[in-house]
């Protein structure tokens, strides 16, 4: 959404305009505010008008957590490996690696997602069993 707002801005922005009909970039890439493992937040600003723009560069999740380091953590789970094979491999691809906090906070939201999943699962089957037994009159009442 921030990109289409940036977009918008230097549409909108006279000093912008100007910019642009001299042949020169609007928007500049400044630097990055912080980084979160994989993802980081960069700010733009408007060479015309000097108005800053925030971008994340993975979207974010109702967890909270960026898309990007969930999908790494589950990758290095699913394959049996763990937190520092994964920074190995960051570090190798000279990128960032998540710390032990990170990790752990995200490796338990992808155990409590499987646990819900897994006793929703349960439950349907559960019940889908009982109303086979129901309707062949096969089944037992007492205790």
């Amino acid at each position: 959404m921030i990109l289409k707002e940036t977009c918008m801005h230097t549409a909108t922005c006279e000093k912008a305009k100007g910019l642009v009909s001299g042949g020169i970039a609007p928007i500049d890439l400044v630097s990055e505010v912080n980084s979160y493992g994989l993802a980081s937040i960069l700010l733009a600003k408007c060479l015309g008008c000097n108005q800053a723009f925030k971008f994340d560069t993975s979207p974010r999740l109702e967890s909270g957590n960026f898309d990007v380091n969930v999908r790494a953590v589950w990758g290095t789970l699913v394959t049996g490996n763990g937190l520092s094979h994964l920074n190995e491999l960051l570090a190798v691809l000279d990128s960032p690696g998540l710390s032990r906090k990170s990790f752990l906070d995200i490796e338990m939201k992808i155990n409590n997602w499987w646990n819900e999943y897994l006793q929703a699962d349960l439950d349907r089957a559960i019940e889908e069993e009982k109303e086979i037994a129901v309707k062949n009159g096969s089944f037992h009442q007492g205790l």
